[in-house]
C-alpha cells in the first residue's frame, strides 16, 4: 500500500478533492442513520448490517479522520507512512472476531498500565470466593462513568496485585468485555479496547460468544451514565435496563454484580445540549457526547466482586429485584471505602 501510494500520491489525490471532507461526514451519517449500526441491539432488531457496510462506515470515518489532520497541513511522509501502515489493521473488525485476547505481560498493556497509574490506587474485593473457570458468568459492571477508568485498571491492566488470586477468570482468557460500537472508531481508543480483549457489545456478537462458552462482562448502565459522572455521584441507571437479564436467562448466565468505587470521581459531566447537537451525536453515534471538566486528584479505585445470581426459575422482574439489591447490599458495605460518597445511598434510576 505505501508503495502505491508513493507512485500515484492516492492520499495526496484523495485529501485535495473538494470538499471531501463534508461527503465524507454525510455519508457516515446517513449510514448510521439508516443501519443504526452503532447504536443499541433495541434499535436495529437484533440484527447486525453486513460487513460491507460496516466496511464503508469505518471507512469513512478512518478517511475523515485523515482529512481532517491533513488540512492541519499535518501532512508528512511519516505519517502517510504510518497511516497507510495502521489502515488494515483498523479495518479487519478484531471487535467482532474477539481474536485479541488480554495479555497482562504485553508491553503495550504495561505502558498503558504506567498512565493508569497516575490516575490512583486500584485494588479488587472479591470476599464471596467467586468467579472461576467452570461458570459461564455475567458480570454486570456499574458505575460507566466517563470512562471506567478505575474498572479497567483493576480488572484488565496489571496494577492490582492481587488480581490473580481474586478474579482467575481474567487469566484463563475465558471472559470478553462488550464495549459500544463506536469506540472501535476511534484510533488509540479502540487499540486499548482490542489489547484488553473487548468486543463489540451488540447483542448477535455477545451471543456467539456466550455460545462459545465465553462469559462476558458489561458495564449495564452504558455510555449514557456518563452523564452522572462527578465526584460523589452516585447515581446509575438500572431500572430501563433488562436486556441483560434477558440475556442471561436465555443463555443460563450465572449473573454478578459489580460495583467499582471512584469510577465517577475523575470527570464532572454537564447535561447540557445546545439546539440538540448532542442528542443528534448520541442519535449517530450511540453514545454520550463528553462536555465537563477532568478532576485533577488520584483516587482510590475499589471494584467490589458482589454475590453471584443463579437464573433459575426466575422473570426478569424477580431478577431485577434480586440484581438490585444485591448490588445495593455491596454499595453500602464497602462504600466507606471511598469518602466521597460515605454518607450517600445508590440513586437507582
Amino acid at each position: 500500500i505505501i508503495f502505491i501510494d508513493k507512485n500515484y500520491n492516492l492520499l495526496y489525490n484523495f485529501s485535495n478533492i473538494n470538499y471531501i471532507n463534508i461527503y465524507l461526514l454525510v455519508s457516515f451519517i446517513l449510514t448510521a442513520f439508516n443501519t443504526s449500526h452503532l447504536q443499541g441491539t433495541t434499535y436495529r432488531k437484533n440484527k447486525m448490517p453486513s460487513y460491507k457496510i460496516l466496511f464503508i462506515s469505518k471507512f469513512n470515518f478512518i478517511m475523515l479522520m485523515y482529512s481532517l489532520i491533513y488540512n492541519l497541513n499535518f501532512n508528512n511522509l511519516f505519517f502517510n507512512n504510518l497511516f497507510l501502515l495502521y489502515l488494515p489493521y483498523y479495518l479487519e473488525f478484531s471487535e467482532f472476531k474477539g481474536n485479541r485476547k488480554l495479555n497482562l505481560y504485553n508491553p503495550l498493556i504495561k505502558f498503558a498500565a504506567m498512565i493508569f497509574k497516575s490516575f490512583g490506587y486500584y485494588e479488587i474485593i472479591n470476599n464471596n470466593n467467586i468467579i472461576d473457570n467452570n461458570k459461564q458468568y455475567l458480570l454486570a459492571i456499574y458505575p460507566h462513568g466517563i470512562i471506567p477508568v478505575g474498572s479497567i485498571g483493576c480488572f484488565v491492566l496489571p496494577i492490582c496485585k492481587n488480581i490473580k488470586n481474586t478474579i482467575p477468570i481474567l487469566l484463563g482468557n475465558n471472559i470478553h468485555t462488550g464495549v459500544a460500537s463506536f469506540c472501535f472508531y476511534i484510533p488509540l481508543l479502540r487499540d486499548l479496547f482490542l489489547f484488553v480483549g473487548a468486543i463489540d457489545c451488540s447483542k448477535p456478537i455477545i451471543e456467539k460468544f456466550i455460545k462459545n462458552n465465553y462469559s462476558i462482562a458489561l458495564f449495564v448502565g452504558g455510555a449514557e451514565e456518563a452523564k452522572f459522572s462527578g465526584y460523589g455521584n452516585t447515581n446509575i441507571i438500572v431500572k430501563s435496563r433488562k436486556g441483560f437479564l434477558k440475556l442471561a436467562l436465555e443463555n443460563n448466565l450465572t449473573i454478578v454484580p459489580i460495583y467499582t468505587f471512584g469510577n465517577n470521581n475523575i470527570y464532572k459531566s454537564y447535561d447540557k445540549d445546545f439546539y440538540n447537537i448532542f442528542y443528534y451525536f448520541k442519535r449517530i453515534t450511540g453514545i454520550w457526547f463528553p462536555r465537563g471538566k477532568i478532576i485533577l486528584t488520584k483516587n482510590n479505585f475499589v471494584s467490589v466482586i458482589g454475590k453471584e445470581i443463579n437464573v433459575n426459575n426466575n422473570d426478569i422482574l424477580e431478577l431485577q429485584t434480586k440484581y438490585i439489591n444485591n448490588l445495593n447490599e455491596v454499595f453500602e458495605k464497602y462504600k466507606h471505602l471511598d469518602s466521597s460518597i460515605k454518607d450517600k445511598y445508590l440513586l437507582i434510576n
